[in-house]
Order: structure tokens, then C-alpha cells, then sequence
């Protein structure tokens, strides 16, 4: 299985036409959310969902990149992270940074369809 991963950081709607390029059976996007959970729960959100549930911080609303991620593939999968901060220059939180490992532990094993459903 190969795996590519992009960190588009804040602006991941710079990043589509190198997602494109690449041609993707599916894309996988983990991003830090607002889920109302305590900081480091994991979940996976239908992506017909994510303007109802989902609060980023990213200039475009992450419900428009996803409607141009499915374009390039219908399979496409979204993990959210609740954050414990989200103030400029602050670090990742040793609660947030164990999640992010757990993710990527379960992509690389492709595992990430057994992540709870928010």
C-alpha cells in the first residue's frame, strides 16, 4: 500500500491540485476539530456532516475542500482530533500529539474505518 501525506497546515485548499495529481483510491484528512469532547478523542465524521458538526480553523470552510477532495475520489475519510487549544503559537498538547500518533499508527496499518463515528 502506498501512502502519500501532505501537512497543508491552514490552508489545505492550496493543496488540491497536488492531491490531484497524484490520483488517490482515497484521501484520508485528520484535522484538529471542535467535537465538544475532551482534548485527544479521535472520531471519524460523515463527510455529509462536517458543515453541521465540525468547527476548524481554516480560512475556507473544510466542507468546500471536501466537496473538491470528492471530485478527484468518492472515498474519502475524515478524522477529526478535538483540540485542547487553538491559540496562535501555541504546541500541540501531549493529549492532542498521542491522538495524532494513534491516527497515523491506524493509517499506516489501514485501520482507520475501525475509529469510532462521531
Amino acid at each position: 500500500m502506498g501512502l502519500c501525506s501532505i501537512d497543508a497546515e491552514n490552508m489545505p485548499e492550496n493543496f488540491i491540485s497536488v492531491v490531484r495529481r497524484k490520483k488517490p483510491d482515497k484521501i484520508v484528512i485528520i484535522d484538529a476539530c471542535n467535537m465538544n469532547l475532551s482534548p485527544g478523542q479521535i472520531r471519524k465524521i460523515d463527510i455529509q456532516k462536517i458543515s453541521s458538526t465540525v468547527v476548524t480553523t481554516h480560512s475556507l470552510p473544510i466542507r468546500v475542500i471536501v466537496q473538491q477532495l470528492v471530485k478527484i475520489t468518492s472515498n474519502v475519510v475524515f478524522i477529526g482530533i478535538q483540540t485542547e487549544n487553538v491559540e496562535i503559537g501555541e504546541s500541540v498538547s501531549n493529549s492532542v500529539q498521542k491522538a495524532i500518533d494513534r491516527v497515523v499508527e491506524k493509517i499506516q496499518n489501514g485501520l482507520e474505518d475501525t475509529i469510532s463515528q462521531l
